[in-house]
């Protein structure tokens, strides 16, 4: 995705405002971005809902 996420009300939001309304850290969101680390079910739950995006498993 690259740094930046789109927020369905909001638009453009970085890694950190993100990271700030998942609970952790910018970082984090970088190493699910390059696919080094897996979000938990309940933080790729909470990122979807945030993102009003669908997650498949």
């Amino acid at each position: 995705m690259g740094g930046y996420w789109k927020h369905e009300k909001e638009g453009r939001l970085s890694q950190e405002d993100l990271a700030q309304f998942l609970g952790t850290k910018g970082l984090a969101i970088g190493s699910y971005e390059r696919d080094e680390m897996k979000p938990s079910i309940e933080v790729a739950a909470n990122m979807a809902d945030y993102l009003a995006v669908v997650v498949k498993v």
